[in-house]
């Protein structure tokens, strides 16, 4: 347990979790979540970015924007899918690499 949660805990007079209702238990796991530091993963980040882009491009297609607000978010779908790339790269040299070697023993 996180020494700020048993101080609040504390200072609510309780002296257990188990003391906690449903909805207070719920809440103290969301916060216990968050106060251990979440890490940011390969997929995490993927979809973030996946779903930044498909707003950027209904945004895009809803014409509703002006000179200035269109060519903004070009430049952030551009950065997107730059942001993206790098982040596959990895992948793609391992597979190209992983080809290259099979034809080595061919």
């Amino acid at each position: 347990m996180s020494n700020i949660l048993n101080k609040y805990l504390d200072k609510l007079g309780v002296k257990e979790y188990s003391e906690l209702n449903e909805d207070e238990k719920e809440v103290y796991k969301d916060w216990e979540n968050v106060l251990s530091g979440r890490k940011l993963t390969d997929n995490y980040i993927s979809e973030f970015l996946t779903a930044s882009e498909n707003d950027i491009i209904k945004e895009l297609i809803s014409q509703n924007n002006k000179d200035r607000r269109d060519i903004f978010l070009k430049m952030q779908l551009d950065m997107i899918r730059k942001i993206k790339f790098f982040l596959s790269s990895p992948d793609m040299e391992r597979e190209a690499l992983e080809n290259n070697i099979d034809n080595l023993m061919k």
